[in-house]
């Protein structure tokens, strides 16, 4: 018997079901043979390992459902964006022809208003809001980097939560800044954003390590945004004009954008789940 056929009967060898000729022949070749009593024994272990796999409890996420909703919701969210109706192509090239002609005819009265009185004509900056010049990226190990591009000069302070004591400030010429906000602890935490020129605070709350079951719950916005970064366990970035307005939430939506929403009203605030995770809300500083 050579050894690619030996090997053939490793299985009813091992199971006891191999003839009783075959099993005499089989153990003369591995006597003969140390490379296949080698083979035999590591066959022999991979099969008891594979037997033991049965007792094993496999642990299946608690939230399990919750992602497998909010992965459909999202998915559902992006098919339903990419269905576009095919009148809004010809559309959109009428909307920028006219942009088009307006931007033309605009110039040229311009040109004559500079003509006629030169000295009157003049140009206000508008400054870009923090928003604008913020951005947030979630990272893994509970933290966010925190990008600054600032126009001109100022000053980003970042405070251990609403109103909270300073935990930094950064002064900026108009170069950017990048900072990373995290969180070691079990629960969420929250962090307040501050800049120069924008009256309105940026939150970022960061989930801790461990998710929370907490449903219902009531307070300021910051709070709100730690409850939704706790039971959600994403990051959430809020841009608010009234960051002390009480509110009061129960969650019962399956993914945190829907929940923001069951509480918030929709025509105060944009809601934005986005791809990388970082639920933002922004309210209108009218």
């Amino acid at each position: 018997m050579n050894q690619e056929k030996a090997k053939d009967f490793f299985s009813s060898y091992y199971e006891g079901s191999l003839e009783p000729g075959l099993v005499q022949a089989l153990e003369q070749a591995m006597q003969r043979d140390v490379s296949l009593r080698a083979d035999y024994r590591n066959f022999e272990n991979t099969y008891e390992e594979l037997g033991n796999l049965k007792y094993e409890a496999i642990e299946i996420p608690f939230d399990l459902a919750d992602q497998i909703l909010a992965r459909i919701d999202r998915q559902s969210l992006e098919r339903r964006n990419d269905k576009q109706p095919a009148w809004t192509g010809w559309l959109r090239n009428f909307a920028i022809a006219g942009i088009c002609c307006v931007a033309i005819l605009g110039a040229a009265l311009s040109i004559r208003n500079l003509k006629g009185n030169s000295a009157g004509a003049s140009f206000i900056p508008t400054p870009a809001s923090a928003q604008d010049e913020i951005s947030v990226e979630p990272t893994p190990n509970h933290a966010a980097t925190v990008h600054f591009a600032p126009a001109s000069s100022q000053t980003l302070t970042i405070k251990e939560g609403l109103n909270g004591t300073d935990r930094s400030r950064m002064p900026s010429d108009g170069a950017e800044i990048t900072t990373t906000l995290e969180n070691p602890t079990v629960t969420a935490t929250a962090f307040e954003l501050e800049t120069t020129d924008d009256a309105r605070p940026t939150l970022i709350a960061i989930p801790g390590s461990s998710r929370s079951a907490v449903t219902k719950g009531g307070g300021n916005m910051e709070a709100f945004a730690r409850a939704l970064a706790d039971h959600y366990n994403v990051p959430v970035e809020v841009h608010a004009a009234h960051p002390t307005v009480n509110l009061n939430w129960e969650f019962k939506a399956a993914n945190p954008a829907d929940a923001a929403k069951s509480v918030l009203d929709v025509t105060l605030y944009n809601i934005d789940w986005r791809a990388n995770g970082l639920l933002v809300i922004s309210e209108s500083a009218n």
